[in-house]
């Protein structure tokens, strides 16, 4: 429990200065290793700190809320299949 608590306060006090790349495999592994679903908050306020409408997603600008969503949604069925929970 300690171990969770430290590596997700570490993530939300880095979070402004972590690439977008590293911020989703922290969120992965914190997710994997800890069941940390409290990332997706991480997800949220990356958006609000670096997000830009993107003619890509047709101007949706919460693109890493909707990736630690889906990493979160993909890990746990991946955990529950592997019997890792």
């Amino acid at each position: 429990m300690m171990a969770r608590l430290i590596c997700s306060g570490l993530f939300f006090v880095l979070l402004p200065f972590m690439p977008w790349w590293m911020m989703l495999a922290a969120v992965a592994a914190l997710i994997f290793f800890f069941g940390a679903y409290e990332t997706m908050l991480g997800g949220i306020a990356f958006d609000f700190l670096y997000s830009v409408p993107v003619a890509w997603f047709f101007g949706f600008e919460f693109f890493y809320t909707v990736a630690c969503l889906c990493i979160g949604g993909a890990l746990y069925v991946l955990k529950e299949r592997l019997l890792l929970s």
